[in-house]
């Protein structure tokens, strides 16, 4: 990301408000996974949608885990939701070596 001029800050997710910390004048999302690879931890999306919005950056939510059947981050105040598509078309989540 560097070599594309995008600086990144990790957080730690038990903890929403410090992202505000983090936030400055160049920050133009809030980047979160719904359940993380490979800690498997589940975020509070309503608290980081709420440090976003409140600092004018959406939230951006990476669903591919659970999938859009099992867990809908709109409904908590998501702004954008991504999938990874080749998890289960190319058959990397499905398969165990």
């Amino acid at each position: 990301m560097p070599q594309l001029g995008i600086q990144v800050r990790f957080f730690d997710y038990r903890d929403p408000s410090a992202i505000a910390k983090l936030i400055d004048d160049k920050t133009k999302a809030v980047y979160c996974e719904s359940i993380g690879n490979p800690l498997g931890n589940v975020v509070d999306f309503s608290a980081l949608a709420d440090v976003a919005h409140a600092h004018g950056v959406p939230l951006i939510v990476d669903n591919t885990v659970p999938s859009p059947y099992l867990c809908r981050p709109f409904e908590h105040g998501a702004d954008i939701v991504v999938h990874s598509l080749t998890k289960y078309m190319g058959g990397h989540g499905t398969t165990i070596a």
